[in-house]
């Protein structure tokens, strides 16, 4: 698997998510989306479904495993539900009670899920630079174990050549 695109976008969803509670906790607060609120609301969901399967199609099984169990999480589904709820009447004030201070702590418990999956992928990511910096670093020294051999041997043809025509 590739450990960067995995972890870059699943970072840019989770930033997405972010964006998602500011823009939502404003217009939860105002008692109502004002347009241009609301098509920033929508991109930042579609946005973050853009990168999750981004990150889906990247990550193992494991990864994709603790991803979709973090979906089921109680957090995750009220989000979602109060995703449905202001797409359909955000713009009109039919909140349907949610308000600005129970949209912010729901959607932050889920951002928690998630940072704990991008803890999860980081310390995954680290690990498999650090194996890669491993092996690169056994090429090398295997590289210039065979160059300081060769440059031996040349320079020690070299002496006996010299040395047998000065002898003759």
């Amino acid at each position: 698997t590739c450990a960067l695109p995995i972890y870059v976008s699943f970072m840019q969803g989770k930033e997405y998510t972010g964006i998602e509670r500011a823009i939502g906790t404003a217009g939860l607060a105002a008692g109502k989306f004002q347009p241009s609120q609301m098509e920033i609301f929508k991109s930042m969901i579609n946005f973050q479904t853009v990168y999750n399967e981004m990150f889906l199609s990247y990550a193992t099984s494991a990864q994709k495993d603790m991803y979709n169990a973090s979906l089921t999480e109680k957090h995750s589904i009220d989000v979602a539900n109060m995703q449905k709820i202001i797409l359909a009447g955000g713009l009109k004030g039919q909140l349907h009670e949610i308000d600005a201070v129970t949209w912010f702590k729901t959607i932050s418990r889920k951002m928690d899920a998630l940072k704990k999956i991008e803890d999860s992928l980081s310390r995954e990511t680290l690990m498999r630079m650090e194996l890669v910096r491993n092996t690169a670093l056994q090429h090398l020294t295997s590289a210039i174990s065979i160059v300081g051999i060769s440059l031996l041997g040349t320079f020690l043809f070299a002496f006996l050549a010299v040395r047998s025509v000065n002898a003759s």
